[in-house]
């Protein structure tokens, strides 16, 4: 169905109160340019499709580059704190504990500093742990994972498998004994 000029309503349109400008395909003069902006339509709904499958791959590969640089920053936090809590910083800037002073720097309650320090000293005794993390490799609950009495027993080369492993059922440390 056709109007007044050649216009078919609703291809093309972005709703059905537009019109599309497009000339109607038939036996007329002007078909091939009907054809042509069909296919320039259909060009730019693939070009449109094609930045949303992308959209996704960006967005993903920005979370990539935050956790990485995240886990760095986590190794120097913890290496500072470290040092900070070595050295006695707190009484010297008016802290009762060193708990308050992260408190009031980080906003770290007491059990989350006492976590971030017993890393950090754990990781100066595992250093394929400590780059890993530093390099973004790991992230730092899985260093903090890899860090506890429990697990530092287990042989690295059967930790290094439980940094592949994303499932229950893949990772070694999770299997029945």
């Amino acid at each position: 169905m056709t109007l007044l000029g050649g216009v078919v309503p609703g291809i093309g349109a972005r709703g059905p109160w537009e019109t599309a400008t497009r000339p109607a395909v038939g036996n007329r003069p002007d078909a091939r340019a009907g054809g042509l902006v069909l296919l320039m339509s259909e060009l730019a709904a693939a070009i449109a499709s094609k930045l949303e499958d992308t959209a996704w791959q960006k967005a993903h590969e920005e979370l990539v580059r935050l956790a990485t640089e995240r886990a760095g920053l986590d190794f120097e936090e913890g290496r500072g704190l470290l040092r900070a809590h070595r050295s006695g910083a707190h009484p010297h800037l008016g802290y009762a504990s060193f708990y308050e002073y992260t408190e009031r720097l980080f906003g770290y309650g007491p059990r989350l500093s006492q976590e971030k320090l017993r890393v950090a000293e754990a990781l100066e005794d595992v250093p394929e742990t400590a780059r890993d993390l530093q390099t973004g490799a790991i992230c730092f609950s899985l260093a903090r994972e890899l860090t506890r009495p429990s697990t530092r027993a287990v042989p690295l080369r059967t930790l290094a498998g439980a940094t592949a492993a994303p499932t229950p059922a893949g990772n070694p440390l999770l299997q029945p004994s």
